[in-house]
């Protein structure tokens, strides 16, 4: 399984173990997604950093690993809010340097169940012109009645890409 399979996986797993229902804005939610990318972080022997972190405050984004030697591993940001807020914080995913870059946020209740986000991120993709070649992107949709989405994007060329498109995942069935 690679890194972003794995990571989808087990944020998916993490947060349905845990059973919080979803009401908006939830703290719960937040933390535990602080807690799950945390854990697999330090497994990977990096510090982590989040608003509630041990080792220290946030970093310009919400969570990040980091090492001493690579500089930040992985940046995260997690949005519960609205779509404006959500590709607000993708934005700064896509100007933070990292190699790995991960937006968990909720799908609001709209009909087009988080399409216009997702076209709305492909089309900031392809106007960004300083991407990095190899940068991965992982993207957890969260909605309601444990509905969940994973989708990935790795930037294949330096600069402008013309375009995007996030490939929808396929993690293993959960029980």
């Amino acid at each position: 399984m690679d890194d972003c399979s794995e990571i989808a996986q087990r944020i998916v797993e993490f947060v349905r173990a845990k059973a919080i229902p979803y009401a908006g804005n939830n703290l719960k939610w937040t933390s535990a997604f602080y807690e799950i990318l945390g854990i697999i972080g330090r497994e990977r022997g990096f510090q982590v950093f989040h608003e509630r972190s041990k080792d220290g405050p946030e970093f310009l984004v919400d969570l990040a690993w980091y090492s001493n030697t690579g500089g930040f591993e992985l940046a995260a940001e997690c949005e519960l809010k609205s779509a404006k807020e959500i590709l607000d914080d993708f934005r700064k995913l896509v100007c933070v340097k990292s190699a790995f870059k991960v937006l968990i946020y909720t799908v609001p209740r709209t009909k087009d169940g988080g399409k216009d986000i997702r076209d709305q991120i492909e089309s900031w993709m392809a106007q960004h012109t300083r991407h990095t070649s190899g940068e991965q992107y992982l993207f957890v949709e969260f909605g309601a009645r444990n509905y969940y989405r994973c989708y990935s994007y790795i930037v294949p060329n330096d600069g402008t890409v013309g375009s995007a498109s996030l490939s929808p995942m396929q993690l293993k069935a959960t029980s």
